[in-house]
């Protein structure tokens, strides 16, 4: 009997064998939706305590990361809907963890330097690109354009972002930002990948309406 099929059955070391080798995933999913490395950690717990609550639903063949990540984006979306927050750019196409807690504290992608902010203008000018805003899309870090200038822009972006409803926010941030498939998107969210191009459309046209300033700016 496999480490899945124990689980199902509610053995409690099958159930900590799991969650050590899936916590860092979940956690750099929670991570990449909800952009808050505090907000990820508790997240993360509570994702393997509702697992461990469902472990009688598990299809033992099944996909448990693929379960274990279903379960993380409608914990995540809750906190989305439950929370009105802007979005941080920071993050760029790769959130890193590292060892220790609960989910790994994640580097901090906050705290400032050269890396950070490319990774921070890299990710607003993916949206900004892929929104058809035409802004930011040639400028590097460290061009002559006023840094205050990238800022406020970064700022609007992610501002607007934060307006968007939370089912359009994690396509968006996902698909625009964190540059993941969507498929991989699809299937966290249980719904067709079609269905997923059409929210990331949608946020899309939101954004570029939000955003048309920007192509004077």
């Amino acid at each position: 009997m496999d480490v899945h099929e124990r689980f199902a059955r509610g053995e409690m070391s099958a159930f900590e064998a799991l969650f050590r080798a899936h916590q860092a995933d979940v956690y750099r999913w929670c991570l990449r939706i909800v952009r808050e490395h505090a907000a990820a950690e508790d997240l993360t717990m509570d994702t393997f305590q509702r697992a461990w609550r469902s472990h009688a639903t598990l299809d033992p063949n099944g996909n448990f990361g693929g379960w274990l990540r279903r379960i993380a984006t409608n914990l995540a979306l809750d906190y989305l809907r439950a929370t009105k927050r802007t979005v941080p750019l920071e993050f760029g196409g790769s959130v890193g963890v590292s060892g220790g807690g609960a989910g790994g504290p994640a580097q901090d992608a906050h705290g400032g330097g050269s890396d950070g902010v490319s990774a921070a203008h890299d990710a607003a000018a993916r949206v900004a690109s892929q929104a058809g805003l035409g802004v930011m899309r040639h400028l590097a870090p460290g061009a002559a354009e006023d840094p205050g200038v990238l800022r406020e822009r970064r700022e609007q972006i992610a501002a607007a972002f934060a307006e968007l409803s939370p089912k359009l926010r994690v396509v968006a941030t996902l698909a625009l930002i964190e540059d993941q498939p969507y498929a991989e998107i699809a299937d966290a969210l249980g719904i067709s990948e079609a269905a997923a191009r059409v929210r990331a459309h949608r946020a899309m046209a939101f954004l570029r309406e939000k955003l048309q300033h920007l192509r004077k700016s």
